[in-house]
């Protein structure tokens, strides 16, 4: 029983860390984003890309830390819940087309097409 007890252990830490270096990614384009505002559409853009991902990974990352040091699954079974699951899901994948399409347009405007 020691041993699964282990094991629950880790993914928690595991996936704290993932989320977490998720967030700062996100937090990292948005914050790239928000000193270049005033270069073109591509920057509020990516700021807003940035911004939506950095809350839906830092509500993950919060929930696997409460799981891993506070052993409360409240946050996890909120996130869990089919509703909000889909919210953040989608939060996720719009956040990263944001940030991806911000890039595009960057390049896109430095060429002077």
């Amino acid at each position: 029983m020691e041993l699964v007890a282990e094991f629950v252990d880790y993914p928690s830490l595991k996936l704290f860390w993932l989320s977490g270096i998720e967030a700062a990614a996100f937090l990292a384009a948005g914050a790239y984003c928000l000193s270049k505002l005033r270069e073109g559409a591509w920057s509020t853009v990516g700021l807003i890309g940035g911004l939506v991902g950095g809350q839906a990974a830092l509500m993950y990352a919060y929930a696997w830390a409460r799981l891993e040091w506070a052993d409360d699954l409240g946050p996890v079974d909120a996130i869990g819940s089919n509703a909000v699951l889909v919210q953040t899901d989608w939060a996720r994948s719009v956040a990263l087309t944001l940030v991806v399409a911000s890039l595009m347009l960057s390049r896109r405007s430095r060429r002077g097409a």
